[in-house]
């Protein structure tokens, strides 16, 4: 998580920039005057940093979450949070009756804001509360960048930056990288929902304040040591069994709520069933079936049945190479992946337990796949991955997957073509967060049906579709 600093100044005034003018403020906040630290006069991205006037509230909630606030300050309320914003005297004062069961129930936001990709940032504001606690701030994009925070932390629910306030005004600072794609949609968020009771904000900025090189150069010694080096098989899923082998695998069932995220997590449709409609075994090769049926539990009703089978306590793996042969389905809103859990989930929960993607294909891009990692700080649509572009349509004929794998760093390919890699230091130095790549995982097969990220079928996507999986072959490296 990026770093915070906070300062507090005793001194009797204190200078507040807004643009090129220096504004001398003293805030009263109930019976108690209290002194607001200066922010530094510098370019700032944000309209309004004083939060003059009261913020206004959207006539309606927007899905896509494309709000244009015209440079100022709107309140958004979620989860049936109730709040009200005033000005105080140089300040904004949020009283939260209702707090909600997440830190995004309740948001100052601005947008839309162009954050640009290599840009270093700073983002600077003063806060405090009636009581202690925390809040968190996000820079991130909406529905359409899958609400990724740029700048990643640890701790609350939107993904941001927590940062802890004390009941007297303290100035708090902190950096990010922008490492995705450049946003000119992006959105500046105070996150004050979770813990009901006053918060006040008198000030905030964003900078941009330099640029950071993103590039990973596949010359880089550790990526070229996996690349040359020599495997012996260790495991072999050659799938040539009449029946699929209930010692390997097992079937996660239903649409997530039982493991508390319904749509498991990205707003899916399928119903995961343990059927053998579903997944199956056809000339020495796995099938998973997404079909387009009506399933219902005690959660709800679906349109389409699919198959996720996992090896979590029967099958793990730590470092290696790992060979997947697979042929893809294909069609609007269809999801296939092969990919990894960390073995501690139980204990830690996702993302701090890391996830893997060897592959990823959306279905309406039958031409490319995604391989990316996701951990403590870099997670859902702030993941660290990249695309493999083929000249061939992966759901038409066979390609091999494949990860190289150590304690400093994942290499993906196609077919034995390198296209991405991720180290250690990339993730420590870039978002000072955690390499949790160094642990027993385990695998997991499965299509889906619609998600935030695949969007959903239309009248274009034709059911059945299949994933096919000819053998996954696990590889110790040789060490001279």
């Amino acid at each position: 998580m990026p770093a915070v600093r906070k300062m507090i100044l005793s001194v009797s005034i204190a200078l507040f920039a807004v643009g090129v003018f220096a504004i001398v403020f003293y805030v009263t906040a109930g019976s108690t005057g209290r002194v607001i630290p200066h922010l530094q006069e510098q370019e700032n991205l944000l309209g309004n940093p004083g939060f003059t006037g009261t913020p206004s509230a959207p006539s309606q909630l927007r899905e896509d979450g494309n709000y244009d606030t015209g440079g100022d300050w709107q309140m958004l309320l979620f989860d049936g949070a109730r709040a009200e914003a005033r000005p105080v005297n140089g300040a904004v004062q949020v009283a939260i009756d209702a707090a909600g069961p997440n830190t995004w129930s309740v948001q100052l936001l601005q947008a839309p804001l162009t954050i640009e990709q290599g840009q270093e940032y700073e983002v600077e504001f003063v806060a405090w509360a009636e009581e202690p606690r925390e809040i968190e701030v996000k820079v991130g994009g909406a529905a359409d960048r899958s609400w990724t925070p740029y700048n990643p932390g640890e701790g609350g629910n939107a993904g941001g930056t927590m940062v802890e306030l004390s009941t007297e005004p303290e100035l708090h600072r902190f950096r990010f990288s922008m490492l995705q794609e450049t946003d000119t949609q992006a959105r500046f968020e105070f996150e004050l929902g979770r813990e009901a009771g006053d918060v006040w904000l008198a000030g905030a900025r964003l900078t941009p304040v330099g640029t950071v090189a993103l590039e990973m150069s596949v010359d880089s010694p550790e990526v070229e040591n996996l690349l040359a080096a020599d495997w012996e098989l260790r495991f072999a899923e050659e799938f040539d069994t009449p029946e699929i082998n209930r010692d390997i695998w097992s079937f996660e069932t239903g649409n997530g709520h039982a493991n508390g995220i319904p749509g498991w997590g990205n707003a899916e449709l399928q119903y995961y069933t343990d059927s053998p409609d579903n997944a199956f075994i056809r000339d020495n090769r796995l099938v998973i079936r997404a079909q387009e049926e009506e399933r219902s539990d005690q959660f709800g009703r679906y349109d389409y049945t699919s198959a996720r089978m996992i090896t979590q306590d029967k099958l793990t793996v730590r470092y290696g190479r790992i060979d997947v042969r697979a042929r893809l389905p294909y069609g609007q809103g269809v999801w296939p992946a092969i990919w990894m859990l960390g073995s501690n989930i139980p204990e830690v929960s996702w993302p701090r337990s890391g996830e893997i993607d060897i592959m990823e294909m959306l279905g309406h891009e039958p031409y490319t796949v995604h391989g990316t990692i996701h951990g403590p700080g870099y997670s859902g649509g702030g993941g660290i991955g990249a695309a493999y572009e083929s000249e061939s349509n992966f759901s038409e004929e066979f390609h091999v997957f494949t990860i190289l794998w150590n304690e400093d760093v994942i290499v993906w390919l196609v077919d034995g073509d390198y296209f991405h890699h991720v180290t250690a230091e990339y993730v420590e130095r870039f978002y000072a967060a955690d390499w949790v790549f160094n642990q027993e995982f385990f695998f997991i097969l499965n299509v889906a049906v619609g998600g935030h990220w695949p969007g959903y079928p239309d009248d274009t996507t034709s059911f059945p579709q299949e994933m096919e999986i000819d053998y996954l072959h696990v590889y110790d490296r040789i060490r001279s």
